[in-house]
């Protein structure tokens, strides 16, 4: 039900003269803006007294509002009971039994206040199921009055400082790397763990990135929140969904604390979290998620916004070190995340001798040339790594002829069953390329599991030589 017609159902039909007459005292309505039910309805969306009344709320009211603008659509009155809640023996109460008591309290705190629009639901599906009126009734936060809502975070602490960044979580895991002493949460994910697999940084099944990490400090917040979520209550809303709303209503440079937090993720994912809520902060500070700020004995929180990393207008020197042979030892206690994704995108890395070793791919670095090659790091290797400048330059003289060619393999497979198969059984989606004519291109160290997949599957190897 659209807003026109609720508010028209409500003015007409729904609202008593007692629940008129508390809305024109409430909103500070004038006898000629009200002197008819027509007019009334004329009026109820314009901004006459609405701030006033928002300000009367309570913070439990507020965010409850809050989730009614989140939602978007008209609501049924079981969602009221998150904040008007009744304690009840196991007596078996009928729905009017047991939202009466609610009902009166949304009527006198939020309809009587003039906040909320109230309608009767007369679609067929619900006459038919002969249901009772007050299983029909739906609530509504009109649009007009959102821009009144008062903030979700209330008395949130601005501070110009950026907190306290802990790197520790990524750092421990690239340190894991080199040496298995170095624990980290991320060892105990198989999604993202970090591994070396075909002289490839990786997260798992994949290479790494910035981006990767941050899904995975996501991954981490909303598993640590969701261990007491309803998922089965109505108008649920995912965990994911439910922090994003909550945190994107905080402003430049505000601050929360736990507790601040605790009743938006209650009232938005239906857990429990009064007394978890700082233990969980924490914890997702500690893997990077959230920055701290501490001041007067108290932890504030906000998400960790910027990329985790030194800064990236370190001198490259500081944090790379070149061998005799040109191959770069990475320094991972410092190097910033952004330019080891770099580095690793067109580097092959090795272990040896408890140190990570980079040495430059001209097959990698012909796959993100263009991307790249305006980068402040990469123009660092090309000035003083010989071996960097020596790829790069091979690289931009073959551009556009043969690089893209070098190392593959090329094979004509008409069954699609096989081709999946053959997709399955490649360590990386990007190792198998479908052409058109029903060509495949995978690189040449494939070959062995090509020809074991085709061969397993019943099928003829049929090679064809360029000599």
């Amino acid at each position: 039900m659209d807003t026109s017609n609720m508010l028209h159902d409500m003015c007409h039909n729904i609202l008593s003269e007692s629940d008129v007459k508390a809305i024109i005292k409430n909103r500070g309505f004038s006898v000629k803006e009200t002197a008819t039910r027509s007019l009334f309805e004329n009026f109820f969306l314009s901004d006459t007294g609405v701030e006033a009344m928002m300000k009367e709320l309570s913070q439990e009211e507020v965010t409850l509002l809050h989730l009614l603008k989140f939602i978007g659509k008209a609501v049924d009155v079981s969602i009221f009971e998150r904040i008007y809640n009744q304690k009840r023996s196991n007596y078996s109460y009928t729905f009017s039994q047991r939202y009466q008591s609610i009902f009166k309290k949304v009527q006198t705190s939020l309809i009587r206040r003039g906040l909320l629009l109230i309608a009767e639901d007369k679609s067929a599906n619900k006459l038919l199921q002969k249901i009772t009126k007050m299983e029909r009734w739906l609530f509504k936060l009109p649009e007009q009055f959102i821009r009144f809502l008062p903030p979700l975070f209330k008395s949130a602490q601005t501070f110009e400082s950026t907190g306290i960044l802990n790197e520790h979580v990524l750092r421990q895991a690239l340190l894991g790397l080199v040496n298995n002493k170095h624990a980290s949460p991320l060892d105990r994910d198989k999604e993202y763990y970090m591994n070396l697999a075909d002289d490839e940084l990786c997260m798992g099944n994949h290479r790494f990135s910035v981006n990767r990490f941050l899904d995975w400090q996501r991954i981490y917040w909303q598993s640590k929140i969701a261990f007491e979520v309803k998922s089965e209550q109505k108008y649920y809303i995912s965990t994911q969904e439910a922090t994003n709303y909550i945190f994107s209503q905080l402003k430049a440079n505000e601050w929360f604390l736990p507790d601040q937090v605790a009743l938006p993720l209650e009232l938005f994912c239906g857990g429990k979290y009064a007394s978890s809520i700082a233990r969980i902060c924490e914890e997702c500070w500690e893997c990077g998620y959230m920055v701290k700020k501490v001041s007067e004995q108290n932890n504030y929180y906000r998400l960790a916004q910027d990329t985790p990393q030194i800064k990236s207008d370190v001198d490259p020197s500081s944090y790379l070190e070149i061998t005799s042979d040109q191959s770069l030892i990475i320094k991972l206690f410092t190097i910033p995340f952004d330019n080891l994704e770099q580095l690793a995108q067109i580097s092959t890395l090795q272990v040896k001798r408890l140190q990570l070793f980079a040495r430059p791919s001209v097959l990698k670095l012909g796959r993100v040339l263009p991307e790249i090659r305006q980068q402040p790091f990469i123009k660092w290797l090309q000035e003083h790594v010989p071996v960097y400048e020596q790829a790069l330059k091979t690289v931009e003289h073959r551009w556009g002829r043969c690089i893209v060619h070098q190392n593959l393999m090329l094979a004509k497979v008409n069954d699609l069953t096989l081709k999946v198969a053959l997709q399955k059984a490649l360590p990386n989606a990007k190792d198998l390329l479908l052409l058109p004519n029903d060509f495949i291109a995978f690189p040449r160290v494939h070959l062995p599991t090509v020809e074991k997949v085709i061969t397993k599957a019943g099928q003829v190897v049929k090679k064809i030589s360029s000599d």
